[in-house]
């Protein structure tokens, strides 16, 4: 899935969103060291703006319903619980159509769902690269305020160990594609999981850490 993430390098994300062609239209404050949950706190994001070019804002990471009292709409699914795809969804597809995003971030959480709640161990997931890019889709309130959520999917062998989800990565290659295509299957085609050796899930346990795969240069 993806409970949290660490936004703390704001150099490393400065320069991956110059990278992707974004401008840089946030605060210096970003670099904060602290792990930022749903409902907390704001997060950078990419995307296309009405005038269709590049563009970059502070999002509130989790969508708001008034029916959704447990605060469940921060993680949209590739295929929810009942098989239902994204596109055919009632609170995801028009978004996933036409307002995606990506989350320049450091790091991601997720903790381990074998476990008791109360009790599980929680990885730390990274890539080779001080930054990665999560994908998202977007909303606009009436009142223009910017709310995100975080895209997953079907897990790789490696995050199968602790979740049956995992976020989508948005490597280099992907973001152009994900931010304005309008084909399904290219989309389809980037939300599938990447390979085992694209992340290292690390148990964050101070006296004996353990490490679960390979890294890949994804930028």
């Amino acid at each position: 899935m993806c409970g949290s993430v660490k936004v703390s390098d704001y150099q490393a994300i400065k320069q991956l969103m110059i990278k992707r062609g974004m401008p840089v239209n946030f605060a210096r404050e970003l670099e904060t060291g602290e792990k930022l949950f749903p409902y907390f706190k704001p997060l950078v994001a990419g995307y296309i703006n009405d005038d269709g070019r590049a563009d970059s804002a502070m999002m509130n990471w989790g969508w708001r319903r008034d029916w959704d009292e447990k605060r469940r709409l921060f993680n949209s699914r590739r295929v929810s619980k009942k098989g239902q795809p994204i596109w055919h969804s009632p609170v995801w597809g028009d978004a996933i159509r036409e307002r995606r995003c990506v989350i320049p971030i450091n790091a991601f959480y997720e903790w381990d769902q074998n476990q008791p709640k109360g009790k599980r161990d929680r990885y730390r997931i990274v890539v080779q690269e001080a930054a990665y890019t999560l994908g998202g889709i977007y909303e606009i309130s009436q009142d223009g305020e910017m709310f995100l959520s975080v895209c997953t999917t079907e897990p790789n062998e490696v995050m199968a160990k602790v979740h049956h989800r995992m976020p989508v990565i948005i490597d280099k290659n992907e973001s152009e594609a994900w931010l304005k295509s309008k084909n399904i299957q290219d989309i389809e085609e980037i939300m599938q999981a990447k390979s085992d050796n694209y992340i290292v899930m690390t148990k964050e346990n101070p006296i004996n850490q353990q490490q679960i795969g390979q890294t890949k240069n994804l930028f």
